[in-house]
């Protein structure tokens, strides 16, 4: 998955994995910020500001989201890989903790 096409960024094998990429959660931040400032001088349009970019990030934490379920559901069913690959209990138990981490950060929103 790539940086600037919106969604998950790799896994840098630190931490959680991040759902929406640097530059993504960057521009977030900033229009945010952007819409908040703005607030005294325009409160219509910086609400309506956060409404549209409210709606631009479900659709981005959905893409983000669906694109991690398949590479996880291709993992563990060993497709995209060679005919020769095996999916052993480690393979499973690893995607079993992707799994519970991914929900139960989801829970937490």
């Amino acid at each position: 998955m790539n940086e600037h096409d919106g969604h998950a960024a790799p896994d840098s094998g630190s931490g959680p994995r991040r759902v929406l990429d640097e530059v993504r959660a960057a521009e977030t931040e900033r229009r945010t910020r952007q819409a908040l400032d703005d607030f005294a001088d325009h409160p219509r349009r910086a609400v309506q500001e956060l409404d549209t970019l409210l709606a631009e990030a479900c659709g981005w934490f959905t893409d983000a989201l669906t694109d991690r379920r398949h590479a996880l559901r291709q993992h563990w069913r060993g497709e995209g890989g060679s005919a020769s690959t095996t999916v052993g209990p480690d393979d499973l138990r690893h995607a079993l903790a992707e799994y519970r981490d991914l929900l139960l950060r989801l829970s937490r929103l």
